[in-house]
């Protein structure tokens, strides 16, 4: 199915969902841009546009562009509501901006590069479009390396919504990256909380395919159920799926090779990959970082208990700003 299609279908099921108007993915933005100010600001993939009115309170002027007429009509219902008057919204598509090059300071694109039907043109046309001073905040469910879990997960996401294409891994995020002339600063993650009934609802599946998921849920495996938080509660099933918050900037030309106490160096990287790890298990998801030259023992070491986060606030930076290295704490 085409995503115009479902967005324009459901446009106010996803207007009235508070996992668009808040969320966590939504509070950690807000408290990354806290103290931080803007000229001109793009929300790409707006929907009905809770992230355009969130930067439009550090930007002085917001673009929010998305492909469903009936998405931003009610984005256009909200501003009006909200009495917010510097934020516009235009049809617009993330693999063919419309805008000059260098055209924004910053850049945001919040649960919506899984409908994206073209990844890598989409995030060629960011950097295009940002300025060199820019920042770009990319936030998106993500989905671990473990084939299992991804298998799964990409299967409950195209029975219920027909237009999904694709969560990505963070090794998958991590290539498109370093294909391009953006380097990754920081990566945050944090989590989406739903319902199976209320998520069927607001992307309009069919009950035969409803009959489907539920059945899917129910008879998980215990590595599916404790990975993604799956517990029946009555007729019901309480979920989540991992989203990772990735916080970019253009890269320029030559980067310094700095070193932080109490980490190793492990590999220079072009453009500058900057990971030194500190967290508390993220084993389905880190483990794509083997690739970028992290033995399995110092991954092991550095994740205690090697378990997704299961609290709902686990937005644990695993970069530094002030890093411009592969690492792993000691």
């Amino acid at each position: 199915m085409d995503p115009k299609e479902q967005f324009d279908r459901q446009a106010k099921y996803y207007a009235n969902s508070p996992t668009f108007s808040s969320g966590l993915s939504l509070d950690l933005l807000s408290k990354l841009l806290k103290n931080k100010t803007f000229t001109k600001g793009l929300d790409i993939g707006t929907g009905s546009g809770f992230t355009a009115f969130e930067i439009s309170k550090t930007c002085t002027s917001v673009e929010g562009i998305d492909i469903s007429t009936g998405m931003l009509d009610e984005a256009n219902r909200i501003k009006n509501e909200r009495k917010i008057k510097n934020v516009n919204f235009k049809i617009g598509y993330a693999e063919d901006l419309d805008y000059d090059d260098e055209s924004f300071d910053l850049i945001t694109c919040r649960t919506s590069a899984h409908h994206f039907k073209d990844i890598e043109k989409a995030i060629n046309e960011i950097e295009r479009v940002i300025k060199n001073d820019g920042s770009i905040y990319m936030i998106d469910t993500i989905t671990s390396d473990q084939k299992i879990l991804n298998d799964w997960h990409q299967k409950i996401e195209t029975i219920r919504d027909k237009s999904h294409i694709k969560n990505y891994s963070l090794m998958e995020w991590k290539n498109y990256f370093e294909g391009s002339k953006l380097y990754l600063k920081e990566i945050h993650q944090t989590r989406v909380n739903m319902e199976l009934e209320d998520w069927m609802e607001r992307s309009g599946t069919n009950e035969s395919d409803k009959n489907i998921l539920r059945n899917e849920y129910d008879n998980a495996n215990n590595k599916i159920k404790k990975f993604f938080g799956i517990e029946k509660i009555n007729y019901d099933f309480k979920f989540y799926w991992p989203v990772g918050l990735f916080y970019l900037e253009k890269y320029l030309s030559s980067f310094i090779l700095t070193f932080s106490p109490g980490f190793t160096c492990l590999r220079a990287s072009s453009p500058p990959l900057i990971l030194p790890i500190k967290l508390t298990g993220l084993a389905g998801l880190i483990s794509p970082w083997l690739l970028a030259g992290v033995s399995p023992k110092k991954i092991q070491n550095a994740l205690p208990g090697g378990q997704n986060p299961r609290s709902p606030n686990s937005t644990t930076s695993l970069a530094s700003s002030s890093s411009s290295f592969t690492g792993i704490e000691k």
